[in-house]
């Protein structure tokens, strides 16, 4: 309620000074010659813009009582001293138990209005194996929430979303973009081209959809013949630029390979299973650079249009997090509650990148237009404000002029 008292002292505050300045300063719009005509016009827009201020305050009491009254008639009903009145239409139920109608609502309380510059939203995209293995629950539950970050279910990257989460995509991205999508897939989808070239349209067709760029980070979910569910996890990968190359990436691969065999060491002698990162390094070694380059350099042309690549990471699957009863969070949202594993620091450590809107949506044309009017509108003032100086001038040196031949006489 508070931003929209504010909203309406602005209103009120741009008519004002559009008024005085079509009133007091000379324009092709509004022509008043005498300084009473302007006083008196100065007079009758203060009066509307008192209206103005009146209504926008009696409009809030009157939302503020009607808010009253819905109020005491629900208490009534309760307490049974009176029947149920009329109520609002009852929602769709699929609709009602979408993440489009549970989600924005939830953030919203937990963050207050302005959530959407709190709190970071990732898409994740792939098989369902693979994203349960890096968000377990996440293609379950739709969407997970923890950390001030919010995963989002988005389906296979072979098809694209459907349509209720295309829906929700959309409105959580009206006026900023989606913070990036997380493609999780193992080493044999990362090894067929086809697929990869597909689903990168696919993302492509998205961020078009969506009028946004969408940052991209590729997760490899790799295998292990036993559980190393007691090995500690860490961030493993590499971080692109904005214009990520190929070379840039084999750069990265390459520096990662003796620290990956170091910690890998060091973890083997401490447990002789938890071999992950061991085998890791060996894997990059023989092939794994040389395959993700060669699966990677057909698409980085397409990576620019829309869909930046920024970023490589690899992990085993992830166990279900442990929920700490006592976590606010968790009680504020036990049903969605993401518990954030360490794996997950290499993505949220990226720096939110500066993401520019692709084509032209309605809203931006209009505001272009809007613009495009006012600036006309401006330099038709400027250039009449000219004009009308120059005659002035001309007048007053034609009377001088006069003045002298007439003392001369």
């Amino acid at each position: 309620m508070k931003s929209k008292r504010l909203g309406g002292w602005i209103v009120v505050l741009c008519v004002m000074v559009v008024g005085s300045l079509l009133i007091w300063v000379e324009n092709p719009l509004v022509h008043v010659n005498t300084e009473i005509g302007q006083w008196q016009w100065s007079a009758v827009l203060l009066i509307a813009c008192l209206v103005l201020l009146f209504l926008d305050g009696l409009g809030g009491l009157v939302y503020k009582v009607l808010g009253a009254m819905e109020s005491v008639a629900r208490f009534r009903v309760k307490l049974g001293m009176a029947g149920p009145g009329p109520t609002r239409s009852t929602p769709d139920p699929e609709f009602a138990g979408s993440p489009a109608a549970r989600l924005a609502p939830h953030l919203r309380q937990h963050y207050g209005l302005f959530w959407r510059h709190k709190v970071r939203l990732l898409l994740v995209v792939g098989e369902p194996e693979q994203i349960n293995a890096i968000a377990p629950d996440l293609v379950a539950k739709r969407w997970l929430h923890g950390q001030d970050t919010v995963l989002i279910w988005a389906g296979s990257a072979q098809v694209g979303p459907d349509e209720t989460t295309l829906g929700l995509c959309k409105q959580l991205s009206r006026r900023r973009a989606l913070d990036g999508v997380v493609w999780a897939l193992d080493k044999a989808q990362s090894r067929d081209a086809a697929a990869m070239g597909k689903g990168v349209r696919h993302l492509q067709n998205l961020a078009r959809t969506l009028h946004w760029q969408l940052p991209l980070y590729l997760w490899q979910v790799c295998a292990s013949q036993w559980s190393q569910g007691t090995r500690p996890t860490q961030p493993v990968g590499c971080s692109l630029s904005a214009r990520g190359t190929a070379d840039e990436l084999e750069r990265h691969l390459t520096q990662l390979l003796e620290p990956l065999r170091q910690m890998g060491l060091a973890q083997v002698a401490h447990r002789l299973g938890d071999d992950f990162l061991l085998r890791l390094s060996q894997d990059l070694k023989d092939e794994g650079i040389a395959r993700w380059r060669q699966v990677l350099v057909p698409l980085l042309g397409e990576f620019s249009r829309g869909l930046p690549l920024r970023g490589l990471w690899f992990s085993l699957p992830l166990p279900p997090g442990k929920s700490d009863p006592d976590d606010n969070a968790y009680k504020a949202n036990q049903d969605n509650f993401w518990p954030l594993d360490p794996a997950w620091q290499g993505v949220l450590a990226d720096k939110r990148p500066h993401l520019g809107r692709l084509g032209w949506p309605a809203p931006r044309i209009a505001y272009a237009a809007v613009m495009g009017l006012v600036l006309l509108w401006g330099t038709g003032l400027l250039l009449s404000f000219a004009s009308n100086r120059a005659h002035i001038v001309q007048v007053q040196d034609a009377l001088a002029g006069l003045d002298q031949a007439g003392q001369g006489d």
